[in-house]
């Protein structure tokens, strides 16, 4: 029987305990379906009796979300964007490209989910994505945010997710960085 004692694990430990969180993330990486934008996916006709299936699709910006559809850090110049990310954030130090979003990363991607648009921005650590990355999720009709930065096989999810947001959170993580998260 393994006990956790954070920072103290043996690497044999570090790696069975790394190993567990990657099994479940895949596990509920399965559990959900993506669409490319414009289609839904199918996910009733695959779904395992007992296992929920979510259909996530990637869709255009409604006129109204147009704004969003901009870098990362060019995201922060819309106010209640900015207000609900540093909110999120709290006051506990990070390193700059986090508040800043200055990472890097692709133009933001608006999604339909649990029946509603979220905001979709990926950003990773300048030189370093395969150790450290980072999902926001915005949704701009409630303008609540929530996040999962992932720093060498540690996951620290932000803005307090529902369970079916952290999932998400897990999926869209393995979804970004396919490439960090294949070979474990």
């Amino acid at each position: 029987m393994y006990q956790i004692n954070p920072g103290r694990a043996p690497m044999g430990k570090k790696l069975f305990l790394s190993s567990l969180v990657f099994l479940a993330v895949l596990y509920l990486y399965n559990s959900f379906s993506f669409a490319q934008p414009g289609q839904k996916s199918k996910a009733a006709s695959q779904q395992k009796s007992g296992s929920p299936k979510i259909v996530i699709e990637y869709v255009s910006f409604p006129d109204v979300l147009k704004q969003y559809d901009v870098y990362p850090w060019e995201t922060l110049n819309i106010a209640e964007f900015q207000k609900a990310y540093m909110e999120m954030l709290g006051s506990k130090k990070r390193e700059e490209w986090i508040p800043s979003l200055t990472g890097t990363g692709d133009r933001n991607r608006m999604l339909h989910v649990f029946k509603e648009h979220l905001l979709l921005i990926a950003s990773c650590k300048p030189h370093a994505c395969d150790a450290s990355q980072l999902i926001v999720l915005f949704n701009p009709l409630s303008k609540k945010c929530w996040a999962v930065f992932a720093e060498n096989g540690k996951f620290d999810y932000l803005g307090n997710p529902d369970d079916k947001i952290n999932n998400l959170l897990k999926i869209l993580l393995v979804e970004e960085y396919k490439d960090v998260y294949k070979s474990q």
